[in-house]
């Protein structure tokens, strides 16, 4: 199992957090974030805190002392703390939201950086447009032979509402029957990816 898992993307509004905290609360590990901001994570921050600890870390904190069971929420630039950190993770997720070719340039700039510290990478085509989803998969496995393992996490307007519900992936399953059925397909690819994980 990754018992440290990085969730990174230098830019916002990729689903990263929603990602970790979902990650978090399911492998029950502290979670560590570097979002100054009143964001996605607060909203988890009592769920988070009922079975572990909640963590904000500020820009002057020079050294992290992290448990063993952490998830990272992490997003700017990749500077020398984050770097060292990401030596020593069993595990860094790096999500893309595709609006533009200008995406995947950022995208293929950042794991060229982690990779220099550390190879253990997926990548999770998160929010993106069914549209083109396939065609982004299918050119992310060429440019990269296979070796960083891509997952899907469909657009989906129940997960853009699950932080201000309060409400995680799994609550999902627990809604009534017709929103089960709604939302099946999405709660398979969280799993996919999720299991991935805790199996790596």
């Amino acid at each position: 199992m990754a018992k440290k898992v990085l969730f990174y993307n230098g830019k916002g509004g990729v689903g990263k957090t929603t990602l970790a905290v979902n990650y978090a609360i399911r492998s029950k590990s502290d979670f560590y974030t570097n979002d100054p901001d009143l964001g996605t994570a607060d909203h988890y921050q009592d769920i988070i805190e009922r079975t572990n600890s909640f963590y904000r870390i500020a820009p002057n904190d020079e050294e992290l002392e992290v448990s063993d069971k952490a998830v990272f929420d992490f997003g700017g630039g990749l500077d020398p703390r984050l770097l060292n950190l990401i030596k020593h993770l069993d595990l860094c997720v790096i999500p893309i939201r595709y609006k533009s070719v200008v995406d995947i340039t950022s995208l293929l700039k950042m794991v060229d950086l982690i990779s220099e510290h550390n190879t253990n990478i997926a990548i999770v085509i998160n929010d993106t447009k069914k549209k083109w989803i396939e065609g982004l998969k299918a050119q992310l496995e060429k440019a990269y032979k296979g070796k960083i393992p891509v997952f899907i996490v469909s657009e989906s307007e129940h997960i853009a509402k699950l932080p201000s519900e309060k409400k995680t992936v799994d609550d999902l399953a627990n809604e009534f029957v017709l929103f089960r059925h709604s939302t099946k397909s999405v709660r398979e690819q969280f799993d996919k990816l999720f299991n991935y994980i805790m199996e790596y």
